[in-house]
């Protein structure tokens, strides 16, 4: 939990969502491992996998950029 703590603070950070808040998801359920989603969150909805969109490979690197330019 040491590392979601770091990677949530550089989220908001980077990304300053409307709550001051990046949501998580620990989900495990199609796999044989769990892995935990870090969704920078203006509102309470924003969690929901039904709200989520493919990305575009610029459209990573630039997040990563963003991310990267923070730590």
């Amino acid at each position: 939990w040491i590392a979601v703590k770091k990677v949530s603070t550089l989220l908001k950070n980077s990304f300053h969502p409307k709550s001051g808040k990046v949501g998580s998801i620990v989900y495990g359920m199609d796999v044989d491992h769990s892995h935990i989603h870090l969704v920078p969150i203006d509102k309470s909805g924003d969690l929901s996998f039904t709200n989520a969109k493919p990305a575009t490979s610029e459209k990573l690197k630039e997040i990563q950029e963003k991310i990267t330019l923070k730590s």
